[in-house]
């Protein structure tokens, strides 16, 4: 029968613990956490105000929203050109 080394049952035990880890991720540890349940436990977001553009634009007197949206970023000078369009023409954007 062959001879158990140290360095055998080092490398045995490791790979038993890396095994149990990476089965239980998820379960027992890792568990992803919901960023918003301290917020609406505590109240913090009632605070905050209301997430209505329509209402925000109002507080702000403002009558005009641009929004835009890239992967790449690439797309980040066409609300720069869209705004100053519509600053010549004297309309508020926030």
């Amino acid at each position: 029968m062959a001879q158990v080394d140290t360095l055998d049952i080092v490398v045995l035990v490791v790979l038993l613990i890396g095994s149990i880890a990476y089965f239980t991720k998820g379960t027992y540890w890792g568990v992803p956490k919901d960023p918003y349940a301290l917020s609406a436990a505590n109240g913090s977001a009632a605070k905050k105000g209301s997430r209505n553009i329509v209402e925000k634009l109002e507080e702000t007197g403002k009558n005009c929203v641009i929004f835009y949206g890239s992967q790449t970023g690439t797309a980040r000078i066409m609300p720069l050109v869209w705004l100053k369009r519509v600053m010549h023409v004297s309309v508020s954007v926030p």
